[in-house]
């Protein structure tokens, strides 16, 4: 296996610092409708980071862990039809064709889905460890109130 980092992502189809498409204050919809999304996919190691006020990149980051290529495909796949039920279309995907890292940008949402490898040689969470993060929990993000840790008995 050789040691060399697969491609990174470029993002030449996008304009630089353009943040939002257009739809006003959707950036926490649209971070639960992609984070949800990759879930639905199996994804692994789901994180966001809160960016705003770090960088003019992207308002937030959702990075995710694929154990295949055609998972990570999939993720991409699904998170972009979520989104399009929230109103929003990529402006641009990138790193499909190799698969390792693939990005699918939203403007003020940014969504990187790698595998685990690659994941760790690029390492995003530690390039932004000073920005906010927070580790995906579906119970919160939908509001849901937590399990009181009772089991039925089923009696």
């Amino acid at each position: 296996m050789k040691n060399e980092a697969p491609p990174s992502p470029s993002n030449e189809n996008a304009s630089p610092g353009v943040r939002g498409s257009g739809a006003a204050d959707s950036g926490p919809e649209l971070v639960t409708a992609i984070a949800a999304a990759a879930e639905e996919r199996n994804a692994t190691d789901i994180v966001v980071i809160h960016m705003a006020d770090d960088s003019s990149i992207a308002d937030h980051f959702v990075i995710c862990t694929a154990r295949s290529t055609i998972q990570v495909r999939a993720i991409c796949d699904h998170a972009e039809d979520e989104a399009t039920r929230v109103g929003r279309e990529p402006i641009s995907r990138e790193g499909l064709e190799f698969a390792h890292w693939a990005l699918v940008d939203y403007g003020d949402v940014v969504l990187h889905v790698f595998l685990e490898d690659t994941r760790a040689v690029y390492d995003l969470e530690r390039l932004w460890h000073r920005a906010p993060r927070r580790d995906w929990n579906p119970m919160a993000a939908s509001n849901q109130q937590p399990s009181t840790g009772q089991r039925s008995t089923g009696a």
